[in-house]
C-alpha cells in the first residue's frame, strides 16, 4: 500500500470504473524451478522444526514430512481441478497453490494424521487460487500473492490444528482437533493467536514503511511523490536497464520500440533515455512481430 501499484495493473476509463491487468510473470520455468527449490526446504524445514535428535522424535519428524507431502498433493489437486474449465495450466497459479499448502501444513504437520493433511492441503489449494481478489478489491497490487500464500493460509493452518490436531499425536489431557472429539478450547486459542499474529505484523509493517517514507521524503529529500519507489520512466524501462545497462533476456532486444509505445501512452518521455539510443541499432524485422505478438507484456 505504501509503494503503491505497479504501472499498468489498475486503470479508470472516464466513468471511473477501475480494470485490474494480470501482469504475467517473465519466466515461468524459473518460477516453477524456484517452487520446487523451496519445496525440498520446506520438507526439511518441517522434519527438523518437529522433531528432535532423539529416536522418537525422528518418528514425530517422519511423520511431519509424509503430511506435508500428502497437503502439497492435495493443494496440486485442487488448483488442477478448478483449472480444468480453462483448457489450460496456470503454472503461476499452481506454484502458489504448492506452496500455500505448504505454508498451511506447517503449523499442524506433526499433529494431524492423513485425513486431516489431506483435507487442510485442498482448502489451502481454494484459498490460493480466489484469495488474490481480496487485495485487488481495495486497489493494492501483490506482485507474488504473498498475502494469499503466507498470510491467509498461514492463518488457515494455524486455525485447522484446531480442528484436525488428533488425540494420538498431541496432549490429550488439554485438548485436540473440533473433528477429532475436542472441546474447542484448542480451536479458540489458535484463533487468538492468528488475530494477535495479524495484528502484530500489520502494526510493524504499517509503521515501518510509514517511518521510511517519512525519513526518505523529508531527511534524505529524495525526489518524486513516493521516494519508496522507482520512477515512472524506470519501471516502464525496466530496472535491468537502469541499474545492470542491459536486458535480462534476449527476446527483449526485440521490445524496445513496444516498450516506447507503451511509455507513450502513460505519458512517460523516454527521449534522451539509453533505451532511446539503443532503437537504430536494434530495429530488426522481428521488432514488428514482437509487437505484435507482446502487446499485453509491458
Amino acid at each position: 500500500w505504501w509503494v503503491g501499484p505497479r504501472v499498468g495493473r489498475f486503470t479508470t476509463d472516464a466513468a471511473g470504473k477501475v480494470t485490474t491487468h494480470v501482469l504475467h510473470a517473465s519466466d515461468p520455468i524459473l518460477c516453477s524451478i524456484g517452487t520446487w527449490i523451496l519445496i525440498f526446504g520446506w520438507l526439511s524445514f518441517n522434519a527438523s522444526s518437529s522433531g528432535g535428535s532423539g529416536l522418537g522424535s525422528l518418528e514425530v519428524s517422519a511423520r511431519a514430512v509424509v503430511m506435508t507431502l500428502i497437503a502439497m498433493a492435495a493443494g496440486a489437486l485442487m488448483s488442477t481441478l478448478l483449472q480444468f474449465p480453462q483448457k489450460h495450466m496456470d503454472l503461476g497459479v499452481l506454484n502458489n497453490s504448492l506452496l500455500g499448502s505448504l505454508v498451511a501444513i506447517t503449523a499442524g504437520c506433526a499433529f494431524v494424521d492423513a485425513v486431516g493433511a489431506f483435507f487442510i492441503g485442498l482448502i489451502a489449494g481454494v484459498i490460493a487460487m480466489y484469495g488474490h481478489y481480496l487485495p485487488e478489491l481495495v486497489q493494492i497490487d501483490d506482485p507474488l500473492d504473498v498475502f494469499t500464500v503466507h498470510g491467509l493460509n498461514g492463518a488457515w493452518g494455524v486455525i485447522a490444528v484446531g480442528l484436525f490436531a488428533t488425540r494420538k499425536f498431541t496432549n490429550g489431557d488439554f485438548d485436540y482437533g473440533c473433528f477429532y472429539g475436542g472441546t474447542g478450547s484448542m480451536l479458540g486459542y489458535q484463533i487468538a493467536g492468528v488475530l494477535a499474529i495479524t495484528l502484530v505484523a500489520f502494526g510493524v509493517a504499517f509503521a515501518t514503511f510509514g517511518l521510511m517514507f517519512v525519513f526518505c521524503k523529508f531527511v534524505l529529500q529524495m525526489p518524486g511523490e513516493n521516494p519508496l519507489r522507482i520512477s515512472m520512466e524506470d519501471e516502464v524501462i525496466g530496472l535491468d536497464i537502469k541499474e545492470f545497462g542491459g536486458y535480462a533476456y534476449p527476446e527483449q532486444d526485440h521490445q524496445i520500440e513496444l516498450i516506447m509505445k507503451k511509455a507513450q501512452e502513460h505519458g512517460i518521455s523516454l527521449h534522451g533515455s539509453k533505451l532511446e539510443k539503443d532503437v537504430p541499432e536494434k530495429s530488426v524485422p522481428e521488432t514488428a512481430i514482437a509487437v505484435e505478438a507482446s502487446e499485453d507484456k509491458v
